[in-house]
């Protein structure tokens, strides 16, 4: 009976949101996401991500307050080590994450237990994988769509919904598994998802509402200091095949930061 229960509630919804070790929710300040683009020569990615947007809020303005801002000026390379700029830049050569990551996704947050700053979100960069031109000389944009796609619901706070590697939620389903619930093998989340899984399902959908209700009162703002930067830490782990991830810690005077890499796989080769 114990058994049956833990099924149950299971699969009571498939959203899964990003947590810090202490399974304090990752969350943002504001309701609203600004995001740039990283300039790469000869690369479509500020088309890509202006669709991309106008197709996450044309899905969510009835069920969510989150509101992506997409920025006008794409910037410098340079910017992308600039805590408050969430960018998305395309690598050409020294991918360090392994040739089946297409893409890989930072998250910086306030890791600082007992504070009510714990878990708050202050920064997102997408690093996606274009060595030997995987998305760039394609005349198909559509592979970088869904790639980008998934990566924006981790900036947002959303994990994947069902177990990668050994170290994962154990009550969570594997990605791996030959029969796979719908809320998992149809989320946006899905870390083998193919263009079948660009739009989102209901559970996309309880996920993003969850993290930004209709009546949020946080404000549409920018990202302001909310500490002195002092040290400069280093700390790594990685874990590879099929997810990567590691954990990039740095020193504040006032709080300390966690950088997540978190991978994603695509199901085209």
């Amino acid at each position: 009976m114990i058994f049956l229960i833990s099924v149950i509630l299971q699969f009571s919804h498939g959203y899964v949101l990003e947590k810090n070790e202490r399974s304090i929710p990752l969350h943002w300040k504001s309701k609203c996401i600004f995001l740039t683009t990283v300039e790469s020569e000869g690369v479509f990615l500020q088309d890509v991500a202006k669709n991309l947007v106008e197709h996450w809020m044309a899905q969510i303005k009835e069920i969510s307050s989150l509101n992506i801002i997409l920025e006008d000026v794409v910037v410098p390379s340079e910017i992308i080590d600039e805590v408050g700029e969430n960018t998305i830049i395309m690598v050409t050569e020294d991918w360090p994450f392994g040739v089946d990551v297409d893409a890989m996704t930072i998250l910086t947050h306030v890791d600082e237990e007992g504070s009510e700053l714990d878990g708050l979100l202050i920064d997102a960069d997408v690093y996606v994988n274009d060595t030997y031109g995987r998305f760039s000389l394609s005349s198909d944009s559509s592979g970088l769509f869904t790639v980008l796609n998934h990566e924006i619901g981790h900036i947002i706070g959303l994990d994947h919904p069902c177990k990668l590697t050994p170290d994962d939620d154990p009550s969570l389903v594997g990605c791996l598994d030959s029969e796979l619930p719908e809320v998992v093998s149809g989320s946006i989340m899905y870390p083998f998802s193919g263009s079948e899984n660009n739009d989102m399902n209901s559970d996309d959908l309880d996920g993003i509402s969850y993290l930004f209700p209709p009546d949020d009162q946080r404000p549409c703002s920018r990202y302001s200091s909310i500490g002195s930067e002092g040290c400069s830490c280093f700390s790594a782990a990685k874990k590879r095949n099929p997810e990567i991830k590691s954990i990039v810690i740095f020193c504040l005077v006032i709080i300390v930061l966690r950088k997540r890499l978190i991978t994603f796989s695509s199901k085209s080769s």
